[in-house]
Formats: C-alpha cells, sequence, structure tokens
C-alpha cells in the first residue's frame, strides 16, 4: 500500500462507522414529523349552514400540510354526529373549506379530523334558530309554520 492509503484508511473506517450508526447525517430538508396543527381561519353561518375555511401545518416545522384528508363533522350536545364532510384543498398554503350543515339550532361542537397528519380539532359553534323577515307571513296554506317547514326541508 502507498504511504496516502495507509494515512487514509483510519479516516475511511471512522466515516464508515459514524455512517453505519446513522451519525454524521442530517435528516432530510423535507422530512415532516408529529402533528397536525388545525387552525380554524373562517367561520361563515347562513341560517344553519356553516362555511369553515381551516389552515392545516405540521407541528414541528410549521409548514403547510397539503394533500391531507381533513373533514368536519357536527357533534350534537347529545353527542348525535353528523355525516363528515370532507373539506376541499383550496391553497398550497394548507388552507381547507367546506360547508358543514346542522339539522337544527343550539349550540353544537364541530370536530375537525385531519389523518396525515394526524390531528383533531373541536370547533363550538352557536346557531340561532332561522328568522323570518319582519314583514313575512308567519303561516302558509294549511296552517303550517313556514319556520317549521324551512328547518324540515
Amino acid at each position: 500500500m502507498t504511504r496516502t492509503i495507509r494515512r487514509l484508511l483510519p479516516l475511511a473506517a471512522v466515516a464508515a462507522a459514524l455512517a453505519a450508526l446513522g451519525l454524521g447525517t442530517a435528516p432530510p430538508a423535507a422530512a415532516h414529523e408529529g402533528e397536525a396543527v388545525i387552525t380554524v381561519e373562517t367561520v361563515e353561518p347562513t341560517d344553519l349552514s356553516v362555511r369553515y375555511v381551516v389552515r392545516v401545518t405540521w407541528e414541528n416545522d410549521g409548514h403547510p400540510a397539503t394533500g391531507a384528508v381533513v373533514t368536519a363533522t357536527a357533534v350534537a350536545p347529545d353527542g348525535t354526529q353528523t355525516t363528515p364532510v370532507t373539506l376541499e384543498q383550496v391553497d398550497d398554503d394548507g388552507r381547507y373549506e367546506g360547508t358543514v350543515e346542522h339539522p337544527a339550532p343550539g349550540a353544537w361542537t364541530v370536530r375537525f379530523t385531519v389523518v396525515e397528519p394526524p390531528g383533531t380539532l373541536e370547533h363550538p359553534v352557536d346557531l340561532a334558530a332561522p328568522t323570518l323577515p319582519a314583514d313575512a307571513d308567519e303561516t302558509v296554506p294549511g296552517g303550517r309554520d313556514r319556520l317549521a317547514m324551512r328547518v324540515a326541508v
């Protein structure tokens, strides 16, 4: 062996040992770890429907969680749940939007769930009964209450 190779052999052995142990290497720059951070940015109620915009980021670095599966489920005070609504991604900054229909007025909780990164956020919403215009007739032919018909439809 030449003199140069003999000098480099110990360094090569140390480098190989460190690589085998995973030391001396940085984690991939694009690696995301941890749970989702879910932030409710917009709440727009219309009668018994509420449009939500939420933002989902990775807990470890704050980067947007794009391509995530995000759902919203309305939960009544008695624990009854509506069918989950899948929110649609609206930008590359981790924003998702969707409209949640509530079957009745009252104090509800909307549970936002993200599959990957995993995360859940419960957001309270209090919905008042839809109101009729002041000049509206309170009944329709047959004597049924217009408000009752509106909620039942």
